[in-house]
């Protein structure tokens, strides 16, 4: 779906489902994957949200570009405040 729809901004969980088709990913893998994707058009925005403590996944969360980092639990509002400045800041990903 990414690859066909070209998002401007994409919210990841370093944790995925245990019923993901391939449990071995993480959404650093995924954000990993989506660098790869979209080699040469500019990446979509990342907001890493976890219920993890972010200050133990700093050099990851920092290689995959994330804009934020949102721990759990948070609100509605500020998840939609971060993603209104995310976007705002960067240029869309698709034209």
């Amino acid at each position: 779906m990414a690859r066909e729809q070209e998002p401007d901004l994409i919210t990841l969980d370093i944790h995925l489902a245990k019923d993901t088709p391939d449990d071995t990913w993480d959404g650093f893998g995924v954000a990993n994957w989506l660098k790869r994707i979209t080699e040469g058009k500019p990446m979509p925005l990342i907001i890493v949200i976890s219920g993890l403590d972010p200050g133990k996944h700093v050099k990851n969360i920092a290689s995959v570009g994330a804009y934020a980092v949102l721990p759990k639990p948070f609100e509605k509002k500020k998840l939609l405040e971060v993603v209104a400045a995310a976007l705002k800041e960067a240029p869309p990903a698709s034209g």
